[in-house]
């Protein structure tokens, strides 16, 4: 098998996985309080009633952190389980089933951020995927790529 089928069979496989448990998903709580706080960072960033995508949103755990600064959430993902909570919430201003790689807005956000998300990204497709988030902000200057990636709270 090459490169870019097992890539597209381990996407397809992602999705068959958190589809069927996304109505489970948020019983057992994993945000730690360094990846809020690294949103809240993220979001001072952004002017009043600015615009945030949260791509990979998943169940949209962290929409009630964007609404609660004052700003608008659109989120993304790739499995429709997923999106189907995080629209549930009734927090969102969209909702679009589209995974990162696939990501087509043009300098419509205030703030792009993805959170735990890039561990499902092979690396081929790491340029593609923060190509596609610095293109979403229209200021091209508060890209943030995956908290994953932070192990102490930031300054």
């Amino acid at each position: 098998m090459d490169r870019g089928q097992w890539i597209g069979e381990r996407r397809a496989a992602v999705v068959a996985e958190y589809d069927p448990e996304a109505a489970t998903y948020d019983r057992f709580p994993y945000p730690n309080e360094v990846q809020r706080k690294w949103v809240r960072r993220l979001l001072l960033t952004c002017p009043a009633g600015g615009l945030v995508l949260d791509a990979a949103c998943g169940t949209g755990q962290y929409f009630s952190v964007v609404a609660e600064a004052g700003l608008r959430v659109v989120g993304t993902d790739q499995s429709a389980g997923m999106l189907a909570q995080a629209r549930a919430r009734g927090i969102a201003l969209e909702t679009h089933h589209i995974g990162l790689q696939e990501l087509n807005f043009v300098a419509r956000f205030d703030a792009a951020m993805t959170i735990d998300a890039t561990e499902n990204v092979a690396p081929e497709d790491w340029p593609v995927v923060l190509a596609n988030l610095h293109r979403a902000e229209s200021a091209h200057d508060c890209l943030v790529g995956d908290s994953r990636w932070a192990d102490r709270s930031p300054p």
